[in-house]
C-alpha cells in the first residue's frame, strides 16, 4: 500500500512540475521591450534592435516571437522569428534582431511595435504594445560604430570619434536649432558583439576600432568586416597591441597592393612597411570602400588638418570637397547643381530662385536626405512586360460612346419600334453587364492574364574578377492578384515605391503622399535564412530589390586583369579595351559602357534607353542634396539606389568599366572601379 502511495507522490509531483507556472495561468503578463541598437538607426538602412524579456516566476521559455509595426495605426511590416528560435526568460541576455529596410519606415520617426510570443507548445502570450524611435524621413541619420575594448585612454577615441561626425562639417549648421538636417550617431560596442556577417554591418556608415577593438575580433569576424569594406564600406582603425597574423593579414588585405603595407617589427608591434606612405594615418582604397590605418593619433583632432583629410576621405566626399573641407573644416555649399537647380543658403532646393538668405518653402532636412534618382523610372519602363499595353484612350472612348448610345437613343428607339419598351428594366442590365465583360476581355488581350518576372542584376567586381556584391532588381507584374513567397538566404529583401510618381522611391514619405505600398511579411532570421510574403495587386508592377555580398554560382569570362591603366587614361584606346574584356566573346546582346573623367561613352553596342541612362545615373549620382557632397554612401541594401553609386565624377583617377549583357526581357551588369591601390 505504501508503495502504490509512494508512486502516486511521485506522479503528481511530475505533473507539477510539467504544468506551467501559476503566474501564466492567472495571466501575469509576459513583458518585452524592444530598443534600437544605433540610437534611432541609419537612415534607409537595417535597423539593429534588442529585445530584453521578463518572464512572470522566474520562468525559461523557448517559442517565436510575431512583431507587427504599425505607422499612424497603418500597419508597415511584420516580422516572426523561426520557431523556437529564441529562450527568454530569467537570466537570459537581450536577443539582438536585425529588422531588414523599410520594414519599420516611420514618416515622424516614432512608431509603434505589437509583439506576441508563442511558447513551444502553441501557447500565445500578447505583450503590451510599445512605442519606438527609428530614424525619420527629414534629413539623414548617420552612424559610426566604434568598438572599444577598454584599452588605452577611451578619451582619445572619443575625441577622434566625435572628429569624423560628419554635420560638423555643414557650413549652414546652426548650434541653436535642435535638430541637424545630417545627423551622426556613435554607437559604443564591444569586439564581442561586432557582426559575423558583412550584412550585418549595413546598418552603419563607417566603423571606428580602438582601444583593442581589432585585437578583439576573430577570424570570421575580420572576413566580414573586410568583405563589407569591399563592397562600399568605410573603417577606420587604430591597431594598438597584442595583434596577431590573421590580424596582420586582414590589414594587409585592406591595403591591397603587390607588397605588404604592413608587418611586425621583431619586439611584435605592428609598423608600416617601408614602402608605406603617410604620417600619422595611412589611407587606402579597398575596391569600392575606404579604410584609414591609424598610426599614431592626432592630439588635437577637431582642428588638424591631416584628420580633416581622414574625415573627408572616409565619408566618400566629392573630389572638388575635398580641399575646402581640409582648409576650412566645413564643405561648399554647391548652389548650382545639375539640372538647372540651385540651393540656397538653407540648402533646400529653390528651383529658378535666386539666393536671397531666407529659407524656402521645402526644407533643408529634406534637401539633405534621400533623392531621387531622375532615371529611376526608366527601370520600371525597361522591365515592364514588352506585350503589356494600356488601352488606348480612343478604344475608351469609343466603348463609352457605344454604351451610351445603346442605352439611350438605342433602348428607346429600338425597343420603341418592337413596341417592348416595358422591357427596358431588363434590357439596360444586361447590356451593362455585357459591356463589362467585353471591357475585362479587352483588358487581358492588352495587359495580359500571365505572369512576368522580368529581372536586372548587377554585380560589382574587384581585382581578380571576384563579385564583391551583388543587387537584383525584380519587376512583378501579374494578370490577376496573388501572393507572392520569395525565400532568401545570406541577403536582405526590399520592395521599392513605383507608383505614378517616379519620384516616390521611398515608403517614408508619409501617408499624405497616398496610400502605402503592401506591408511586407518576414519570417525566418535575418539576414540568414528567411522568407519574405508580398501581396501583387493585379496589373500593377512591384519592383522588388534582392542585396547580397555572397558570390554568384557562374561568372562571366570576362578578363578584367587585361584592362591596363593607360587605356583607360586615353579615351582613344577604349575601343582596344573592349577588345581586352571579351575578345571573341562578343554577342549581339553585349554593350560595354566606360565612364571617367566626366565622360561617358558606349563603346560596344547600347541597350535599351531607360537601363543605359538608369546605369549611367546611378554608378556616378548627379550632384544633388547629399551627393553634392558626398560621391557614394555604405552599401545598405535599402529599397532605393542610393548604395549603387561608385563613381565620383569630380575627382580624377577612376574609371568605371560596365558590361551590360541581355538575355529576352532580362538584363545582367558587371561594373568594375578601376582605381589605384591606395589614396
Amino acid at each position: 500500500m505504501r508503495t502504490y502511495r509512494t508512486i502516486a507522490v511521485t506522479l503528481a509531483v511530475s505533473v507539477c512540475c510539467m504544468t506551467p507556472p501559476a503566474a501564466f495561468s492567472a495571466g501575469e503578463p509576459l513583458t518585452a521591450f524592444m530598443k534600437v541598437a544605433t540610437r534611432g538607426g541609419r537612415s534607409h538602412g537595417p535597423v539593429p534592435v534588442d529585445v530584453s524579456f521578463s518572464c512572470p516566476g522566474n520562468a525559461v521559455l523557448t517559442g517565436r516571437l510575431d512583431m507587427v509595426f504599425l505607422d499612424s495605426g497603418q500597419v508597415t511590416g511584420r516580422y516572426t522569428t523561426r520557431e523556437r528560435e529564441l529562450t527568454v526568460g530569467a537570466g537570459q541576455p537581450p536577443k539582438r534582431l536585425l529588422l531588414p529596410p523599410g520594414i519599420a519606415s516611420i514618416w515622424a520617426g516614432q512608431g509603434e511595435v505589437v509583439m506576441t510570443f508563442t511558447t513551444k507548445d502553441g501557447v500565445r502570450m500578447p505583450i503590451s504594445p510599445q512605442v519606438f524611435s527609428v530614424a525619420g524621413s527629414g534629413g539623414r541619420d548617420m552612424v559610426i560604430c566604434a568598438c572599444h575594448d577598454g584599452y588605452g585612454s577611451e578619451s582619445t577615441e572619443a575625441k577622434l570619434a566625435d572628429a569624423l561626425s560628419l554635420e560638423k562639417r555643414d557650413p549652414a549648421r546652426k548650434p541653436e536649432v535642435h535638430v541637424d538636417p545630417v545627423r551622426t550617431s556613435v554607437v559604443r560596442a564591444r569586439s564581442v558583439n561586432l557582426p559575423a556577417t558583412p550584412l550585418g554591418y549595413c546598418c552603419y556608415d563607417l566603423v571606428f576600432l580602438a582601444g583593442g577593438g581589432l585585437s578583439g575580433l576573430r577570424p570570421q569576424q575580420l572576413d566580414a568586416l573586410r568583405r563589407w569594406v569591399e563592397g562600399g564600406g568605410s573603417l577606420c582603425v587604430m591597431p594598438g597591441d597584442d595583434l596577431r597574423e590573421y590580424h596582420l593579414e586582414f590589414l594587409n588585405a585592406l591595403a591591397g597592393g603587390p607588397l605588404p603595407a604592413f608587418e611586425f617589427a621583431p619586439d611584435g608591434a605592428l609598423r608600416a612597411a617601408s614602402d608605406a606612405t603617410g604620417e600619422g594615418t595611412l589611407l587606402f582604397r579597398s575596391e569600392l570602400g575606404r579604410a584609414a590605418v591609424v598610426m599614431q593619433p592626432p592630439r588635437e583632432p577637431a582642428g588638424d588638418a591631416g584628420w580633416r583629410r581622414t574625415a573627408a576621405f572616409l565619408w566618400k566626399l566629392r573630389g572638388n570637397q575635398v580641399e575646402p573641407l581640409v582648409k576650412t573644416g566645413q564643405w561648399e555649399m554647391d548652389r548650382e547643381q545639375e539640372g538647372g537647380e540651385s540651393f540656397s543658403e538653407y540648402g533646400a532646393s529653390t528651383m529658378d530662385m535666386s539666393y536671397t538668405g531666407e529659407a524656402p518653402m521645402t526644407s533643408r532636412a529634406n534637401a539633405y536626405g534621400r533623392m531621387p534618382l531622375p532615371a529611376g523610372s526608366g527601370l520600371v519602363e525597361a522591365l515592364r512586360p514588352a506585350d503589356v499595353r494600356v488601352v488606348p484612350f480612343g478604344l475608351v472612348a469609343l466603348i463609352l460612346f457605344a454604351y451610351v448610345l445603346v442605352i439611350g437613343p438605342g433602348d428607346y428607339f429600338g425597343l420603341g419600334l418592337l413596341r417592348m419598351r416595358r422591357y427596358t428594366w431588363l434590357s439596360l442590365p444586361i447590356v451593362s453587364v455585357g459591356v463589362t465583360i467585353f471591357v475585362v476581355l479587352l483588358s487581358r488581350v492588352y495587359m495580359g492574364a500571365g505572369e512576368h518576372r522580368n529581372t536586372l542584376v548587377l554585380h560589382d567586381v574587384g581585382s581578380g574578377g571576384k563579385v564583391l556584391r551583388t543587387s537584383k532588381f525584380e519587376l512583378l507584374f501579374y494578370g490577376r492578384e496573388r501572393t507572392v513567397t520569395t525565400t532568401m538566404e545570406d541577403g536582405v529583401f526590399t520592395t521599392l515605391d513605383v507608383s505614378a510618381d517616379p519620384y516616390m522611391y521611398d515608403p517614408s514619405y508619409g501617408p499624405s503622399y497616398g496610400p502605402r505600398k503592401p506591408p511586407l511579411t518576414f519570417s525566418g532570421t535575418v539576414p540568414g535564412r528567411y522568407s519574405v510574403t508580398q501581396k501583387v495587386p493585379q496589373w500593377t508592377a512591384v519592383l522588388n530589390r534582392h542585396f547580397t555580398f555572397e558570390p554568384p554560382d557562374n561568372r562571366p569570362e570576362i578578363d578584367w586583369d587585361a584592362v591596363r591603366p593607360e587605356d583607360l587614361a586615353d579615351t582613344g584606346r577604349w575601343g582596344a579595351v573592349v577588345d581586352r574584356l571579351l575578345g571573341d566573346r562578343r554577342d549581339d546582346g553585349t554593350a560595354v559602357l566606360i565612364s571617367g573623367g566626366g565622360v561617358a561613352q558606349w563603346v560596344s553596342g547600347m541597350p535599351d534607353e531607360h537601363v543605359a541612362a538608369f546605369l549611367q545615373q546611378c554608378s556616378a549620382r548627379p550632384r544633388m542634396g547629399m551627393f553634392s557632397v558626398i560621391s557614394q554612401v555604405s552599401p545598405t541594401g535599402a529599397g532605393n539606389f542610393e548604395d549603387l553609386s561608385v563613381l565620383d565624377a569630380t575627382a580624377s583617377g577612376g574609371c568605371l568599366v560596365m558590361v551590360v549583357r541581355r538575355t529576352g526581357e532580362d538584363y545582367v551588369v558587371y561594373r568594375r572601379l578601376y582605381l589605384g591601390a591606395r589614396s
